[in-house]
């Protein structure tokens, strides 16, 4: 890569970098993590990645470490994060899903806002190929994090009411099996921790 002072910056440099910020901000926010440096590998990649493919083909890249190692954001960590936390619902709940749900339970905006985004990603992976822009899939990706975590702050996923719990717990794995695919599509790890 060129900077605009005309620096040359070797990509095992970058990834060697991103890998220690990204190390850095583990120990700090969740320093009992299982192989620690695989997971920093795999979320600075992640970011470097999802930074080059965050923005149209024909644009230039401002990239700042800060930004593209942010956990908060438009960023690759962001989804790896909402990934994480989806896959830890999972655990959370303990059992298998059922095979039918009542899709009349989901009356809640926030939770119509999350199927409609769902219902898009056929589209966006087919406009993606056909117009050879990754930054669809990234833009749609993080457009489904913002609008499931939405969901997840404004109501409990996991409630009394066990029927609605299954109808929500089934939104969720839809929602981490989508990331977890668009993730793929793009290069980057989806994690089960972080």
């Amino acid at each position: 890569m060129s900077t605009r002072e005309g620096n040359i910056i070797f990509l095992d440099e970058v990834i060697t970098r991103a890998k220690e910020i990204a190390r850095e901000v583990i120990l700090e926010k969740n320093p009992d993590i299982e192989d620690i440096d695989k997971t920093a590998e795999q979320i600075g990649v992640g970011a470097i990645v999802f930074a080059q493919t965050s923005v149209r083909r024909m644009k230039d890249i401002d990239f700042r470490w800060e930004d593209a190692l942010s956990f908060d954001g438009e960023t690759g960590p962001y989804l790896q994060y909402t990934h994480a936390r989806l896959s830890s619902l999972m655990r959370k709940y303990g059992k298998q899903l059922p095979d039918e749900i009542d899709y009349n339970l989901f009356a809640e905006p926030e939770e119509k806002r999350v199927l409609l985004k769902l219902s898009q990603y056929p589209d966006k992976i087919r406009q993606a190929a056909n117009e050879y822009e990754p930054f669809i899939i990234s833009a749609y990706l993080i457009d489904l994090a913002q609008e499931f975590n939405t969901f997840y702050q404004k109501h409990r996923i996991i409630t009394d009411d066990a029927h609605l719990t299954d109808a929500r717990m089934s939104l969720s794995e839809v929602v981490r099996i989508v990331l977890a695919d668009g993730l793929a599509i793009l290069g980057i790890a989806a994690l089960e921790r972080m």
